[in-house]
């Protein structure tokens, strides 16, 4: 017959050459990656920095990506940069709107960062989950307070439809009412983000703000003297509250030096809210310049030490540190800002790129996290605030749409004109979505071959088990098998009597032909 232990060796060499490849296809990819990805970095770039792009390449291939530089002061200069369409909005009252979007709790490395696990943790540890059982969540915290105020008559419907924003945030107003928006999740005590794999496009909400600027917010009476259910309200506010003054005070330890000589005046008279933010206004107004033309090397250290200018992202940033080192709880907010003359007769707005904004929101307590704005044109001059601190709120101009009355208060944004995308900077942002998609296949095959290896040690495994305990007679059909399948992979007629000597030079030329190759 023919020679088994040929077979035998043949089957080795096989199984050893599928290995060997596979482990150089695997080996050849992973250097096409490197060669392709170290050019696209700049030099000195750590592997935890390499993470983060690559991961938010993902990120804007999931959920699109806009100008908003989502706390990267590196890119603050382009959240302006152009005239395309993002939000397509419906709403029912002329009103200005603050659309919040990402969120900023820490400032380092001039990145606005989420606050570290270790802050939820300790004396804080299952607060979240606590405060969701009680129903309550600083995204809809206003709205709670509205309606124990029952301030919460002056309704207005709002519909969204995301053209070309980051789809990742649901675009809220701070007045939003809870049981509106279901397709998104509360990400800890930060903003809302869909829940879609490529998140939401169009959604729909009813929110009660009032036409008064935040800084003019008076907490309601009832919070002196509660009734139950507000009483019930304020012992679960004062637990989150607890939380926000313990993380949200902190001054950057690199900026507090700058921030106290340049606010820290001896003529000032910290008497609240009203007082830091009209303090933080002019201080920044005559030692400040704003532009809204900057350069991506134009440094956070730059313009507080007044060299270069800055516009709503490095004011916002200054004033978030300001508010805090008068012991105010403060975060930096990105989103959309919706001007009341934007609207039409029929209620509807288009948002673009340079409706892209910057803003700080501050803690009110007992009411919660509301906008202050403290860029130059896009908040009321002081006079007019005192007008409206004499006026009644009943007669702001907080207007319907369908009564076609068209009267109402308006703030120059003081935008400049539209610039055109820079061809360079274009150019990267497709190399770097061409890297995160390779990085994305490479792991993915990556995976398919870890899959496809356990699988065959399985079967090996299997197999072995099986002929080592079979008998005598199921062992030969078993290498009968084994040889007629591996035999007429090659062309060979299995048969009865075939030339065993042809055979074992068949094979031995295939082994050699595997060793070398």
């Amino acid at each position: 017959m023919f020679s088994i232990n040929a077979l035998m060796v043949w089957m080795y060499h096989q199984n050893k050459v599928i290995n060997t490849k596979t482990i150089q296809w695997f080996i050849i990819l992973c250097i096409i990656f490197v060669s392709l990805a170290i050019p696209s970095y700049q030099d000195n770039l750590t592997i935890e920095q390499i993470k983060e792009d690559v991961l938010q390449q993902v990120d804007d291939l999931r959920y699109g990506k806009d100008n908003l530089p989502q706390g990267d002061l590196n890119k603050a200069s382009r959240i302006h940069e152009n005239n395309q369409e993002r939000l397509e909005i419906t709403v029912s009252q002329r009103k200005n709107l603050y659309l919040k979007g990402f969120v900023g709790s820490t400032l380092e490395n001039n990145q606005w960062q989420d606050l570290t696990k270790a802050s939820y943790n300790g004396e804080h540890e299952g607060m979240l989950k606590w405060l969701k059982k009680k129903k309550f969540s600083s995204t809809y915290q206003y709205n709670l307070y509205q309606k124990l105020s029952k301030n919460d008559d002056q309704k207005q419907n709002v519909t969204i439809n995301n053209v070309a924003a980051n789809k990742k945030y649901l675009y809220t107003p701070y007045s939003i009412n809870q049981s509106d928006v279901t397709s998104s999740n509360i990400q800890k005590d930060l903003n809302l983000q869909s829940i879609a794999l490529f998140g939401s496009k169009s959604y729909s909400y009813q929110e009660t703000s009032s036409t008064s600027p935040s800084e003019l917010m008076v907490g309601s009476d009832w919070l002196n003297n509660p009734n139950a259910s507000q009483k019930e309200y304020l012992d679960t506010e004062s637990i989150y509250r607890s939380f926000v003054y313990e993380n949200y005070q902190t001054v950057d330890k690199g900026l507090e030096k700058t921030i106290s000589q340049l606010f820290d005046q001896d003529d000032f008279e910290n008497t609240g809210i009203y007082s830091v933010c009209q303090h933080v206004r002019d201080t920044m107004t005559s030692y400040l310049k704003y532009d809204d033309q900057i350069s991506d090397k134009d440094s956070l250290e730059d313009f507080l030490n007044q060299k270069t200018a800055g516009n709503d992202v490095l004011f916002s940033t200054v004033a978030v540190e300001a508010f805090r080192y008068y012991d105010i709880p403060a975060r930096y907010v990105e989103g959309y800002y919706l001007k009341s003359d934007a609207i039409d007769d029929e209620g509807n707005a288009t948002l673009t790129s340079k409706d892209g904004h910057a803003w700080v929101e501050v803690y009110f307590d007992g009411m919660g996290w509301l906008p202050i704005d403290v860029t130059p044109g896009y908040y009321y001059d002081v006079y007019t605030l005192m007008n409206m601190v004499a006026t009644p709120q009943g007669e702001q101009s907080d207007t319907n749409i369908e009564k076609g009355h068209q009267d109402s208060q308006s703030v120059d944004d003081g935008q400049n004109g539209g610039m055109i995308n820079d061809l360079i900077d274009h150019v990267g942002n497709l190399g770097m979505m061409s890297l995160g998609v390779l990085t994305i296949v490479c792991v993915v095959i990556f995976i398919i071959w870890i899959l496809l290896e356990l699988l065959r040690l399985i079967l090996n495994i299997g197999v072995k088990y099986i002929y080592h305990h079979a008998s005598s007679k199921n062992k030969t059909k078993y290498l009968y098998g084994l040889m007629e399948m591996y035999l007429k992979s090659y062309g060979i007629d299995y048969q009865l009597g075939l030339d065993s000597i042809e055979v074992d030079e068949t094979l031995s030329i295939r082994v050699r032909f595997y060793r070398s190759g």
